[in-house]
Order: structure tokens, then C-alpha cells, then sequence
């Protein structure tokens, strides 16, 4: 196989992507291997930390403050970082970098204290089921259900007893289906009556 012959513009590509993408990526982006990537990066002495990679990329503040994430961002503002295994998200990344645990169950979230998705601040993240998550987001009342009142509530609830379809409820509140259907079972907004 034909050696790559780099340029400038290679390296500059290269050193740009580096914080945020796996080699395979910028391979990809350059037009060389995934090993071609991995040896250029050791021979220009690139090879940093993934801890060093993160912090690079967290805007840091006092224990109390949040410590915002400046990098890639995925979707509902979360900041991610290339590992060798793929994405993570970088809260997730400082959480198991802080403790020195490693979370290998997808089932473990990382959740915000803050309620903030790009903040690292080890101090405000916690540990979690996919309930809790969802529990704690009711308590602070950041839950779909929230753009309804209490009197709300019992309104929707009336109204399905009186024979009108979840979908028309849903459209008269400007709420999902799946929002009126957990209401009227009770499986949000149970504490009303």
C-alpha cells in the first residue's frame, strides 16, 4: 500500500479534529488509515490524555460554579468527546475520570444536580438509573407534564371519563397523546385526585 503523503493542510485537519474525534473519523476526513492517523499523531507527539483532551474543552469555574463544556456538542446540548471506543458524553467521561470508576452499564446515567447537559462539574453529577433521571426531572419540574396545571389535570381526567378521545384532550391542552394517556392512567400526576 501506497504511504500517505502528508500536507500542511493534513496536519492542520489533524491537529484541529484531534480533541474531539476518533482517528478513524479523521482518517476518513483526511483520506488516510486509522493507523496512519495513530502513528502521525505519536510522531508529532500528539498522543495526549483523554483526561487532557476533556479538560481542554471545560470552561472551568469555582466548586460551586458550573463548568460549561466549549466542544462538540450532541443533541439536548450534552458535550461529547472521541474516546478509542467511540463517543461518550463528556460529563459522563468526568465522572468516571473523577471517581476512577469505570460505568460500563448503559443503564447508569450521569445525571445533572444542576440541571444543566453541558456542565462537567463532578460535584454537581450524580448517579442513576434511567427512573431516577426521569424522577428527579418531575421533582424539578422540567417533566412534559409541566406545562399543565393541577386544575388541568383534573380536567383532562374528567373529560376522558366523559367519553372524549385522548387525541382531541391533547390537542384542546397542547400536549402529546402519550402525555394524556399517562394522565389518565395515573402514571404522571398521581399525587392529584
Amino acid at each position: 500500500m501506497k504511504q500517505h503523503k502528508w500536507t500542511k493542510s493534513d496536519v492542520s485537519t489533524l491537529i484541529e479534529l484531534l480533541p474531539n474525534y476518533t482517528y478513524r473519523i479523521i482518517g476518513e476526513k483526511i483520506g488516510v488509515s486509522e493507523s496512519a492517523v495513530e502513528h502521525k499523531v505519536k510522531r508529532l507527539g500528539l498522543n495526549r490524555t483523554l483526561k487532557d483532551r476533556l479538560y481542554s474543552r471545560i470552561r472551568f469555574g469555582n466548586q460551586d460554579d458550573c463548568w460549561n463544556w466549549v466542544g462538540c456538542k450532541a443533541k439536548y446540548g450534552y458535550g461529547v468527546i472521541g474516546t478509542n471506543r467511540g463517543y461518550k458524553h463528556a460529563h459522563r467521561v468526568m465522572w468516571e475520570l473523577y471517581h476512577g470508576v469505570k460505568i460500563y452499564s448503559s443503564k447508569i446515567f450521569v445525571c445533572h444536580k444542576c440541571d444543566n447537559p453541558s456542565c462537567c462539574n463532578p460535584n454537581h453529577l450524580f448517579l442513576g438509573t434511567h427512573k431516577d433521571n426521569m424522577q428527579d426531572k418531575t421533582l424539578k419540574g422540567r417533566g412534559n407534564n409541566t406545562k399543565l396545571k393541577p386544575n388541568e389535570i383534573l380536567e383532562i381526567r374528567k373529560l376522558y371519563r366523559n367519553g372524549t378521545s385522548q387525541r382531541d384532550i391533547a390537542e384542546t391542552f397542547c400536549v402529546d397523546q402519550s402525555n394524556i394517556s399517562y394522565i389518565v392512567s395515573k402514571k404522571t400526576w398521581r399525587h392529584i385526585e
